[in-house]
C-alpha cells in the first residue's frame, strides 16, 4: 500500500511537469537596458542583440528555452547576468539599471623602477575634416571635427589617462611644484597618442540622440634613458550612449582604447623591464662633430669588402693596453670605448698598414662608454653609417678588430645579430660574432658593409654572447652631424 502510494505521486508529478511544458507559453519581453559603462555587448542565450543603452524586445518561447540567460559583457569589466523564465518574466522592469564591476588587473609598483608620464594625445585633424554623420529619418548630415566640442592636446585627455594609469597601478609623474631644479623628478618614460581615426555617429528617434564614437589610437612610449621609442601599440576605443554630447562620447571612447592599452600584459612587460640606470645618460657632446657622409659602395665580392672594411679599423693603444677603433672622417677622427682610453696619458693609433701615429683625445663620454680620438693627416677611409635602429635579429654581422694580441689587429669573425637588449637603462645589440679582450671600440658592420655597432662587451663566462653600442646611440651622444 505504501509503495503504491509512492508511485501515484511520482506519477502526478510526472503529469504535472509534461503539462509545463505542453503548456508553456510565447512572451514578449519589452524593456529598456541602461548600462553602466555604455557599449556593453548584450547576449541573449549567447547570442550577440546589441550594444547598450539598448530597447531590448525579446520572443520569449518557453517550449524552446525553460529559461533565457541575458549576459552583459564589456572588455575589463565582470559580466552581469540574469535569467528569465516563466516564474520571474511577469515581474520583471520595464528599465534595468546596473553597473558592471570593472575588472582592473593591476601590477606590481614595487616592480615598477621608473615612473611614467602621459605626455598628451596629439590630434593631426583640422577643421573642414569629416569625422561622421548625423542621421534624422532620412536626412543624413555630416559632421565636421570643429563640431566636436574638442580641441588639440585638451586637459581632460591627459585627466583620463592619469586616472586609468593610476587605477592599474603604474606610477605617474606629478609635478609637486611649478619649477623644479631636481632633475631626478623629471620622468624617465613618456607615453603619448597619436588620433589615427575617428568615427563619430549620430541617430535622431523619437527625438533622443544616440551617439557612438569608434576610433583607433597609435601609442609610443619613450625612454628619456635610451633616448629613443622603445615601444608602439594600436588600440581600438568605442563608446555610444543616449543623450549625450559628442565631446563626452569621444573622450569616453578615449578612454575605452587606453584601457585595451593598459589590460595588455605586453605593456606591462615594457613598462617594469626598463632599468633605472645611475649615470647621467643625457650627458651630450656640447660640441657639434660635422662630417661628411659617405654613401654604401657597391662591391663585386664578400672578401673583396671585408678587405675595404679592414682599412676603415684600427687598433687604439694607451697606458694600460689597447682596443679597436674606427674612422668615421678622411681627416683621421675615430670612434673607440671610453673604457679603452680612460684616464690615458698617452693615446696612439695603429693603422692596417702598421703605422704608428699619436693621438688625441677629442672627447669622452665614460656614461655611455664612448670616446672620439684624432690623428693627424688626411686620406684615410670613414666607414658607412647604417641605421641600428632598423637591424633586425637575424642579420649577418661583421666584427673587426684586435683581440688579445697587437699583432692580431684587424681581425674578422661574423655571426648574426642575435637580440636587442636594455641593461642597467641602456641598449645594445647582442651578436654571436667572436669578440675578446681588444676588440672593444671595433666596429660591427651588416651585411651591406655599414656599421651598426661598436663593440663594447663580452659576456664572461659563456660562448657567443657579446654586447655592442648602436651606433644610433653613437651618434646622438657624440653629437654627430652630417654634412
Amino acid at each position: 500500500m505504501k509503495y503504491r502510494i509512492l508511485y501515484t505521486l511520482f506519477f502526478c508529478a510526472g503529469i504535472f511537469l509534461s503539462c509545463s511544458v505542453v503548456l508553456g507559453q510565447v512572451h514578449k519581453v519589452n524593456m529598456y537596458l541602461n548600462v553602466a559603462p555604455d557599449s556593453s555587448i548584450v547576449y541573449v542565450n549567447g547570442e550577440a542583440v546589441g550594444a547598450t543603452p539598448l530597447n531590448l524586445n525579446l520572443k520569449a518561447d518557453f517550449n524552446d528555452y525553460l529559461r533565457y540567460k541575458l549576459r552583459v559583457s564589456r572588455r575589463g569589466y565582470k559580466d552581469s547576468v540574469i535569467f528569465i523564465d516563466e516564474s520571474n518574466i511577469s515581474n520583471l522592469p520595464k528599465r534595468m539599471d546596473f553597473s558592471l564591476s570593472k575588472i582592473v588587473k593591476k601590477i606590481n609598483t614595487e616592480e615598477q623602477k621608473l615612473i611614467l608620464q602621459f605626455e598628451k594625445l596629439l590630434i593631426e585633424f583640422s577643421n573642414g575634416q569629416q569625422i561622421g554623420e548625423t542621421r534624422f529619418g532620412t536626412r543624413v548630415t555630416p559632421i565636421y571635427w570643429e563640431q566636436s566640442g574638442v580641441s588639440g592636446g585638451t586637459v581632460e585627455f591627459n585627466n583620463i589617462a592619469d586616472k586609468e594609469l593610476k587605477d592599474y597601478g603604474y606610477k605617474v609623474f606629478t609635478a609637486s611644484k611649478l619649477f623644479s631644479d631636481d632633475q631626478n623628478a623629471e620622468p624617465k618614460l613618456i607615453l603619448g597618442g597619436t588620433l589615427a581615426s575617428i568615427k563619430y555617429d549620430a541617430s535622431v528617434r523619437n527625438f533622443e540622440t544616440k551617439g557612438s564614437c569608434n576610433m583607433t589610437i597609435e601609442w609610443q612610449l619613450y625612454s628619456r634613458i635610451k633616448g629613443k621609442v622603445i615601444f608602439k601599440y594600436s588600440t581600438n576605443g568605442f563608446f555610444s550612449k543616449v543623450g549625450s554630447n559628442s565631446e563626452t562620447i569621444i573622450k569616453e571612447s578615449f578612454r575605452d582604447a587606453m584601457d585595451n592599452l593598459l589590460g595588455t600584459d605586453t605593456f606591462a612587460k615594457v613598462v617594469l623591464s626598463q632599468e633605472v640606470f645611475s649615470g647621467d645618460l643625457s650627458t651630450k657632446n656640447e660640441k657639434v662633430v660635422a662630417i661628411k657622409k659617405i654613401n654604401k659602395s657597391t662591391y663585386s665580392s664578400r672578401a673583396e669588402m671585408i678587405q675595404e672594411l679592414i682599412k676603415s679599423c684600427v687598433t687604439v693603444k694607451c697606458d694600460d693596453g689597447f682596443g679597436s677603433g674606427f674612422f668615421i672622417s678622411a681627416d683621421g677622427l675615430i670612434i673607440t670605448n671610453s673604457h679603452v682610453i680612460h684616464k690615458s696619458g698617452s693615446i696612439s693609433v695603429v693603422l692596417e698598414n702598421g703605422i704608428d701615429i699619436p693621438a688625441e683625445l677629442i672627447y669622452e663620454n665614460e656614461e655611455n662608454d664612448l670616446a672620439l680620438i684624432k690623428i693627424k693627416g688626411k686620406g684615410f677611409k670613414p666607414v658607412v653609417f647604417g641605421n641600428s635602429d632598423g637591424a633586425k635579429v637575424g642579420i649577418e654581422l661583421i666584427a673587426i678588430g684586435t683581440p688579445r694580441l697587437e699583432e692580431l689587429g684587424q681581425t674578422v669573425t661574423k655571426g648574426i645579430l642575435s637580440g636587442k637588449r636594455i641593461f642597467d637603462g641602456r641598449a645594445f645589440l647582442q651578436t654571436d660574432a667572436t669578440i675578446n679582450g681588444g676588440n672593444s671600440g671595433g666596429p660591427l658592420f651588416n651585411e651591406a658593409g655599414e656599421v651598426i655597432g661598436i663593440n663594447t662587451y663580452k659576456i664572461r663566462g659563456a660562448e657567443g654572447l657579446n654586447l655592442s653600442i648602436p651606433i644610433n646611440v653613437a651618434i646622438d651622444r657624440l653629437n654627430i652631424k652630417f654634412e
